[in-house]
């Protein structure tokens, strides 16, 4: 608070600095005794160009100068001056007295009641109230308000539009799907539509690309042949669907189009060069055993009250540093822990990323209170060490951490 007094100080007196000397500048002395000399000058002179210009003489002239003074004389009381002259300087000084008590007071007043006085202090002192954070029972009343203003209002694009984000958000896939077909109806092929309608489709089938989510792809491409996200999923499709050629047709384009403008994506290069290293696309079945890994999934005591019957487990390997989709993933029940999974190469989401003896993988349990993979708050889970596939065919992961 010290240094916040010494800065208003110092800006009060550069204030009253610059204000004084206009409130003690001499004034013109209103006063009738100097405003009746004023009015005598005035008619002398007019008296004067009348002589110039011979409407009076020298003797009229005399004449009028001694009335007007005698006149002056009888109007008017000397004393006014001084008194006068002594009443203004008292009041600039009252005024400059007031000016140097009521600007501060005022100021400062307003300060602390408009202003934000703990900036004196540092920051200012954060309201945890201010933003109070937004429950499950708040964002399920909004969905339940969006839904039920559709029920009115069924031909509303905006609306449907809004309610499959939403549900795609909040990680509820399978309605998000009838809520952008909706959208679809109304609005019609656009791009961007269509591809949210493909993404609700694939994450209902657990990420998976089929049929429907391909021919949504292709037509983006009609619409829009350089769209990235369009071929980034085309490329997916593709090579789940064993086409390895056209996914890596796929794939380059989007990897030309992204360096061309300047955005590089780092998965659709990891998708490139895995496809590029699969020289025979057929399983190889001495290599089957080997690239199973078996896992042994349990869970803390403590946190067994926190498991209920909607809940899902996911059990996926993902390569060390690895980008794009798991190498193999499990969805099923939580429930009957603790229990063995076995992941192989049945589990994988697209030929290019598989589960290969030599690679150094991690592999993840996650009992999921949304159903969907990626972990949200509240979500359960636990992560083994690094280690190399064919040297550890079976390893224990025990669920132990809350997902913040």
């Amino acid at each position: 608070m010290t240094v916040f007094g010494i800065i208003v100080a110092t800006l009060l007196i550069v204030a009253l600095a610059a204000l004084l000397p206009a409130l003690l500048r001499a004034q013109p002395d209103p006063n009738p005794l100097a405003q009746n000399i004023v009015l005598r000058d005035i008619r002398i002179a007019e008296l004067q160009r009348d002589v110039a210009d011979h409407v009076i003489d020298q003797r009229d002239l005399v004449a009028a100068e001694d009335e007007i003074a005698r006149a002056l004389l009888e109007e008017s009381d000397p004393s006014e001056l001084t008194t006068a002259g002594r009443g203004k300087a008292t009041g600039r000084w009252f005024l400059v007295a007031v000016v140097a008590c009521v600007v501060p007071a005022i100021s400062l007043t307003t300060y602390f009641n408009l202003g934000t006085p703990q900036l004196a202090n540092g920051v200012a002192a954060i309201d945890p109230s201010a933003e109070p954070p937004i429950d499950q029972a708040t964002v399920d009343a909004m969905v339940a308000q969006l839904e039920q203003r559709l029920v009115e209002h069924p031909d509303s694009a905006e609306g449907w539009l809004l309610l499959g984000r939403t549900y795609m958000a909040l990680g509820r896939f399978d309605e998000a799907v009838p809520a952008l077909a909706r959208a679809r109806e109304l609005v019609g092929d656009t791009p961007q539509l269509l591809l949210q309608y493909a993404d609700a489709l694939a994450m209902a089938d657990g990420g998976r690309i089929g049929d429907e989510v391909r021919a949504l792809v292709s037509r983006v491409l009609e619409l829009e042949p350089e769209n990235v996200a369009a071929l980034w999923l085309a490329g997916l499709g593709a090579a789940e669907a064993g086409e390895r050629k056209q996914a890596l047709d796929y794939l380059r384009q989007a990897q030309a189009i992204s360096a061309r403008n300047g955005t590089p994506k780092a998965e659709v290069e990891a998708a490139i060069r895995e496809l590029e290293a699969v020289t025979d696309p057929a399983p190889d079945p001495t290599n089957a055993t080997a690239a199973a890994i078996t896992v042994t999934v349990g869970i803390e005591a403590s946190l067994l009250a926190r498991i209920t019957s909607q809940d899902t487990l996911f059990v996926f390997a993902r390569g060390q540093d690895q980008q794009g989709p798991p190498l193999a993933v499990l969805k099923t029940q939580a429930d009957n822990l603790p229990r063995d999974i076995v992941l192989d190469d049945s589990m994988s989401m697209a030929p290019m990323f598989k589960l290969k003896a030599g690679d150094m993988v991690t592999v993840t349990a996650r009992i999921s209170k949304s159903g969907t993979p990626q972990a949200t708050t509240g979500d359960l889970e636990a992560t083994s060490k690094p280690f190399v596939i064919g040297e550890r065919q079976t390893i224990e992961l025990v669920i132990n951490n809350v997902v913040e």
